[in-house]
């Protein structure tokens, strides 16, 4: 039985510094690559809290306690849906339906998505993993979508794509080939919507870091209205996440929404899923909803929102 327990204490003690280090995630992208896996790491030392809370003696056995009662409060408040704040004399105002979606550079179904588009109709779309057969295909909406920007990323996965019911303001896009940022401002009646798609690299060792840096300043020159979204490869809580979000003057839409399954990136633990799709939204935004639909033969799952503008 010593065996068993000081086995389980073992693994508690690891996941526990793992899980203290996610908080650490501005340090080193190491440990920011890290945070995305927060919350299993949480569930697994509580886990092991609860396993050991019979094994030990009275003083442990009530710190141990004491860690799975914070540790279930923090994941009940960390992995909460996004609620709405009540909003008072709205009902006149133009609602915008906003579609978030990476399409996945092997999506042979993208027939699916079209006929989501036709039976929805979205206002404005942001767009990542848009391969040449991708824009063929959604080319073919110019009547419902007239406005649309593309801009290149990476050659094996496409790039970075706008669509929009209303009309761009600029002639040509704020677009840079390889950069994995796409920005439009859009003429919304009385009021310009500054709108921007990104496509961030995987975290640690992959380029992350390096790619924010080079398209930061590109985020920083607008006092419109703000919504940028896109495929972050960052949990919302991340550094990454974070600095976008400082340089932009947005904040991460709350709750917590699961958008991509790694079955093909992690075949050997079925069932992981991870929250790096996000939308960043300026404070004249007003979110009524956000939700995750269908993946539409994606890896990732479509974020729908709802929004006004003040």
């Amino acid at each position: 039985m010593k065996v068993i327990k000081y086995i389980f204490m073992l693994l508690f003690t690891v996941l526990a510094i793992l899980f203290i280090a996610t908080f650490f995630n501005s340090y080193h992208q190491i440990l920011d690559s890290l945070s995305h896996f927060r919350v299993y790491i949480a569930s697994g030392v509580l886990l092991l809290a609860l396993i050991l809370i019979p094994l030990l003696k009275r003083v442990a056995r009530y710190i141990f306690i004491l860690i799975s009662i914070s540790l279930a409060l923090y994941l009940f408040f960390i992995t909460r849906p996004y609620k709405p704040p009540v909003y008072k004399n709205i009902s006149n105002q133009k609602q915008i339906k906003y579609l978030q979606f990476n399409m996945n550079f092997r999506n042979s179904k993208v027939d699916e998505f079209k006929r989501f588009l036709k039976e929805e109709r979205p206002d404005i779309i942001t767009l990542q993993e848009v391969t040449k057969a991708h824009q063929s295909k959604l080319e073919e909406f110019k009547k419902e979508y007239p406005y649309q920007s593309y801009c290149p990323f990476y050659p094996v996965v496409g790039g970075v794509a706008i669509l929009s019911k209303y009309p761009f303001v600029n002639k040509e896009p704020n677009c840079v080939a390889g950069s994995g940022l796409i920005i439009e401002d859009i003429s919304i009646g009385d009021r310009v919507l500054r709108v921007g798609s990104i496509h961030l690299h995987w975290p640690y060792p992959y380029g992350q870091y390096s790619q924010v840096d080079n398209f930061l300043p590109r985020l920083k020159d607008s006092k419109s209205a703000k919504i940028i979204s896109g495929d972050f490869n960052a949990a919302p809580w991340s550094y990454i996440v974070k600095r976008v979000a400082n340089a932009s003057n947005t904040t991460v839409v709350g709750g917590l929404r699961w958008t991509i399954e790694l079955e093909h990136q992690l075949p050997y633990i079925p069932f992981l899923k991870l929250p790096i799709d996000q939308v960043l939204v300026s404070k004249d935004i007003l979110v009524l909803d956000i939700k995750t639909l269908k993946h539409f033969g994606s890896d990732h799952y479509a974020v729908e929102t709802q929004f006004l503008i003040k």
